[in-house]
């Protein structure tokens, strides 16, 4: 680690200060900011109103002026986060869908056409319902992909597709 990077404890909580890149956040602990990995961190939705830390603190013009520049900055960077983890949803989904394309057409097509190989209930104990969940996976991509905002992912309200399917 150098001193860009934050190091942290399992259980620890960190307040995420710009997610704008996917793949590295700048956080704090304590009073060190730094870099750390979003993969290696569970998002944890803030359920307290950010207004409220702000709303009758500051009777100085210029704290409030402050407080309403971290406010839209906190809301940009929700935002941020939510089209993160949005698209992370939408692209484990394809990457698993394509692993099962392959097994399915590849693998199992293939053991089939030779039938000297395997018995088809032999594949059957391999495979198990492996198409059927291939299958269902396509369905169900194919309807995120409808609620899906490609210009702003963050606004995409994917979660009743979950409850749908």
């Amino acid at each position: 680690m150098d001193d860009q990077e934050l190091g942290f404890k399992a259980g620890e909580v960190i307040r995420v200060l710009d997610a704008s890149n996917k793949e590295w956040w700048w956080g704090m602990i304590e009073e060190k900011e730094a870099w750390f990995p979003a993969s290696f961190v569970r998002l944890r939705v803030n359920q307290e109103d950010a207004a409220a830390e702000c709303t009758g603190k500051f009777a100085d013009e210029r704290l409030n002026a402050s407080c309403s520049k971290h406010l839209l900055k906190n809301t940009e960077n929700q935002r941020q986060m939510r089209a993160n983890v949005i698209q992370e949803i939408m692209n484990t989904e394809k990457v698993y869908i394509k692993h099962l394309k392959d097994i399915c057409e590849g693998y199992i097509r293939q053991c089939r056409k030779h039938t000297g190989m395997f018995a088809e209930a032999q594949l059957g104990i391999i495979f198990g319902n492996i198409e059927d969940i291939y299958k269902f996976q396509r369905k169900f991509l194919k309807d995120l992909e409808k609620l899906f905002n490609k210009d702003e992912p963050h606004l995409s309200e994917i979660g009743s597709c979950f409850l749908q399917h």
